[in-house]
C-alpha cells in the first residue's frame, strides 16, 4: 500500500487538497487460484473560506479475477458544496444560523463481490461409482464420471450503480441545535444475475449475466441539541430514514402474470391471499367437507377434508381450486421501509447516562411457526366449535406434514401469516461514573472509570405477541434470538 496526501491554503482563503492511494491484495487459499486485486484512488478538493466547496474523486480497481478486456473498472465522482452562512447577506439576515449548508454529489461505485473465481474457467463436477463396462451385471469396470457444471460467461463485468445525493446541513446557536435532511437516488445497473427464462430443453445450466437493475430512493433526516447548563449537560439526537426499491429488470419467466417480480420491491415473497377462516356458513355439508359453491378447494398434500377454522383461501386464477397459480406478491417487503433512532446522553459531575433506541416499521414479517414446539398462550384463543376466533385457525396433527403446521395445515406460506410489523427497541444503555481525578493523586493509577452497560433491554412490537423478534422477522424457530445483556466492567488509566 502507498499513499500520499497534500494540504495547503493560500493567502488565507483558498484551501487546496489533495490524496493518492495505491493498494494491492492477493488471497491464496489451499488449492484455490490465487486471487489478485489492485487499486489506485485519488482526490482532490478546494475551498473558499469553506464558502464554497468542491471535490473530485475517481478510483481504478482492478479484479484478475474478470477476463482481460474487463479486470479495471473506473468509478469518479464529485461533489459541490455552499454554505450561505458565510456570506455576508445571510449572516445579517439570519446571525443565530453558524452553517448552511446546500451540497450535492453524484458519483459511480462498482463491486466485485459477486465474482471470487475466474470467469473464464469451466467447471466439471465427479460422480463416484459411474457407469460399468463389458458387463451389464455389475461386474465389469466402474469409472468414475465428470459432469460438465454451468456454462461459463467469459464477459462478466463490474456490477455498477449511479449514487445521487441532495442534501442540507444547518447548525444554530453556537452549534448546539443541528439538523441534515438527504434525498438520495441510486440506480444499480450491469448486476450479476441468474437467467430464468431458458427452456429446461437446453440440458444445461445458464451462467450469470450482467443484465440486472434496480433501483433504491429515499430521504434521510437527523436533528440533534446538546447543551451545559450549571454542569449538566444534556444531548438528544433523533433520526429517521424512508427508503424504497424497485426491480426494474431481472432475467425471469413467470408461470403467471401476476407472479412476475419485475416492478416490484425487492425483499417481496410468493403467498396463497387468504380471507379469514372457514366458518360453518362456507359449508353444504360440514361433516363431508363439502364446500359451497364459489369456496375454493384446496389442493395441498395431507391438507385433509376441509373443516371450520381452516384457514379460507382466494382463488386467484378462478378454476375453483387452490394451486401454486393462486400465489401472489405481498403488499410489503420483508425489510423495513421506514428506520429510526434516538440517542439521549446526560452528565453531571462525572456520573454520565447514554441511551439509544431503535426502531422500524412499514414492513412485514412471516409468522413462521414450526411444529414439535410446546403449546403458547396464543393457542388458547383457536378457532373451535365453541369459540369461531378469527384470530388463529384449528389446531390440527397430519402426518408428513405435521413439522411445519403446529398452527394449521394453512402455514403453506399464505399471507395469513403475514403481519404488518412494527418495533422499538432499546437498544444500548450505560452509566457510567468518572471518578474525581484528585482521588488518585498519591497512587499508581491516575483515574478509574465504572460503568455497567445493557443491550436490547426491552422491545415494544405488535409481533412479540407471537413470540417472534421483529428484527430477526421469520426464523421458523431457528434462530438464536436477540439476547438482553449486561456488562459492568472498570476502566483503569496508568
Amino acid at each position: 500500500m502507498f499513499s500520499g496526501a497534500y494540504d495547503r491554503t493560500f493567502i488565507d482563503a483558498h484551501h487546496v487538497y489533495g490524496l493518492l492511494l495505491y493498494n494491492r491484495r492477493s488471497y491464496v487459499s489451499g488449492g484455490a487460484l490465487p486471487r489478485n486485486y489492485i487499486g489506485l484512488t485519488g482526490r482532490v478538493g478546494y475551498d473558499f473560506k469553506q464558502r464554497y466547496m468542491v471535490e473530485f474523486n475517481v478510483a481504478r480497481n482492478g479484479n484478475d479475477m474478470f477476463q482481460k478486456g474487463e479486470r479495471y473498472g473506473i468509478f469518479p465522482a464529485i461533489s459541490i458544496g455552499w454554505n450561505l452562512a458565510e456570506e455576508s447577506f445571510f449572516k445579517k439576515l439570519f446571525p443565530n444560523i453558524d452553517l448552511f449548508k446546500v451540497r450535492g454529489s453524484y458519483g459511480l461505485v462498482g463491486t466485485d463481490n459477486k465474482v471470487n473465481k475466474p470467469v473464464t474457467e469451466q467447471e466439471y463436477s465427479s460422480s463416484g461409482g459411474g457407469p460399468d463396462f463389458g458387463v451389464t451385471s455389475g461386474l465389469g469396470q466402474s469409472g468414475t464420471m465428470q459432469f460438465e457444471r454451468a456454462l461459463v460467461n467469459p464477459y462478466v463485468t463490474w456490477e455498477k450503480e449511479r449514487k445521487t445525493d441532495i442534501g442540507l446541513e444547518i447548525n444554530m446557536f453556537k452549534s448546539r441545535l443541528r439538523l441534515t435532511a438527504d434525498y438520495f437516488y441510486n440506480y444499480r445497473y450491469d448486476q450479476l444475475i441468474a437467467q430464468n427464462g431458458t427452456s429446461a430443453l437446453m440440458g444445461q445450466s445458464v451462467p450469470a449475466v450482467n443484465n440486472g437493475e434496480t433501483e433504491n430512493r429515499g430521504v434521510d433526516g437527523s436533528i440533534s441539541w446538546r447543551d451545559t447548563k450549571k454542569g449538566f449537560t444534556y444531548g438528544i439526537t433523533a433520526t429517521i430514514s424512508y427508503a424504497k426499491n424497485k426491480i426494474i429488470y431481472i432475467s425471469e419467466s413467470p408461470n403467471y402474470p401476476w407472479q412476475a417480480q419485475t416492478g416490484r420491491p425487492i425483499g417481496v415473497g410468493l403467498y396463497y391471499k387468504t380471507d379469514g377462516l372457514l366458518t360453518v356458513n362456507d359449508f353444504v355439508d360440514v361433516e363431508k367437507g363439502i364446500l359451497k359453491e364459489g369456496v375454493a378447494k384446496t389442493n395441498f398434500d395431507n391438507a385433509g377434508i376441509p373443516q371450520p377454522g381452516n384457514i379460507k383461501f382466494v382463488d386467484m386464477d378462478g378454476d375453483g381450486v387452490i394451486t401454486e397459480a393462486d400465489k401472489t406478491y405481498a403488499d410489503k417487503p420483508n425489510l423495513p421501509t421506514t428506520t429510526y433512532g434516538l440517542g439521549l446522553s446526560f452528565g453531571y459531575k462525572g456520573v454520565s447516562l447514554n441511551l439509544l433506541f431503535q426502531g422500524a416499521t412499514d414492513y412485514s414479517v412471516y409468522l413462521g411457526m414450526l411444529g414439535g414446539g410446546n403449546y403458547r398462550a396464543m393457542h388458547m384463543d383457536r378457532y373451535t366449535p365453541a369459540n369461531e376466533s378469527q384470530e388463529y385457525p384449528r389446531l390440527s396433527v397430519m402426518g408428513g406434514s405435521g413439522d411445519r403446521n403446529i398452527m394449521s395445515w394453512g402455514t403453506s406460506m399464505s399471507d395469513y401469516w403475514l403481519k404488518d410489523a412494527y418495533y422499538v427497541r432499546l437498544k444500548s444503555a450505560e452509566l457510567s461514573w468518572q471518578m474525581p481525578e484528585q482521588w488518585f493523586k498519591n497512587i499508581i493509577i491516575k483515574g478509574c472509570r465504572l460503568y455497567a452497560t445493557g443491550f436490547n433491554l426491552f422491545t415494544i412490537s405488535n409481533i412479540n405477541k407471537y413470540q417472534q423478534d421483529a428484527e430477526i422477522g421469520c426464523s421458523f424457530g431457528r434462530t438464536y434470538p436477540n439476547t438482553i445483556n449486561f456488562n459492568f466492567g472498570a476502566q483503569l488509566s496508568f
